[in-house]
């Protein structure tokens, strides 16, 4: 059966342009998510010793976030220098340190001013790995929302929509809708990452 083809108008062109922006955004996104994430172990791989001197909790939704104020020992170095410790509840037990009380620490290399605790390394890169999940997401339904729609662009909607079972490979019809699906979701999880991820799983968001 023969395809009935349409021109596209200026108009029609307006939501490739928009996915096709997102697509740049997004894949600018996933190489830096890659870029933070194998680059992890060396950007906070300075670490060193805390002496706690006091600290004050934050509630949060789900947990604590608790800000300390001591002294730093770095590891290449006895000279302490002052410094804030940031970390959630979870990784310091079921209390926050004490005045006096040592923890060891990880911090951005070069950067002493401010420290987190060791026992929530692993968290914070768990954390990383989930929260970049969005701009993955986002890359995915951009790129096969526009592969779906070159492949149907200049075929009419009846053609499209009920006839499918006619032409060679129908599945391309309902690319854009999966596309779509994937875009929505990648903007859902970037509210989550946003606004609830790092308070559900303890972290401080770091990356």
């Amino acid at each position: 059966m023969e395809q009935r083809r349409i021109n596209t108008t200026p108009l029609e062109l307006i939501p490739p342009v928009v996915i096709g922006l997102i697509l740049l955004v997004s894949l600018i996104g996933v190489l830096s998510a890659l870029s933070s994430i194998t680059g992890f172990s060396t950007t906070y791989g300075d670490t060193g010793v805390f002496e706690n001197d006091r600290c004050e909790s934050e509630p949060l939704r789900v947990t604590e976030r608790v800000t300390c104020t001591g002294l730093l020992t770095p590891s290449e170095s006895t000279t302490t220098v002052p410094a804030t410790m940031i970390g959630p509840q979870a990784a310091f037990g079921s209390n926050p340190p004490v005045g006096g009380e040592r923890v060891p620490v990880y911090y951005r290399s070069g950067v002493t001013s401010e420290v987190y605790p060791e026992e929530g390394r692993t968290t914070e890169l768990i954390r990383m790995l989930i929260g970049r999940l969005d701009v993955l997401f986002l890359f995915v339904g951009s790129i096969t929302w526009l592969v779906g729609w070159y492949l149907t662009r200049e075929i009419s909607s009846e053609d499209a929509e009920f006839r499918q079972h006619h032409f060679r490979f129908p599945q391309r019809f309902g690319m854009r809708s999966a596309g779509t699906k994937w875009l929505l979701f990648g903007f859902g999880w970037w509210l989550i990452d946003r606004f609830v991820l790092d308070d559900l799983l303890g972290t401080v968001g770091l990356g």
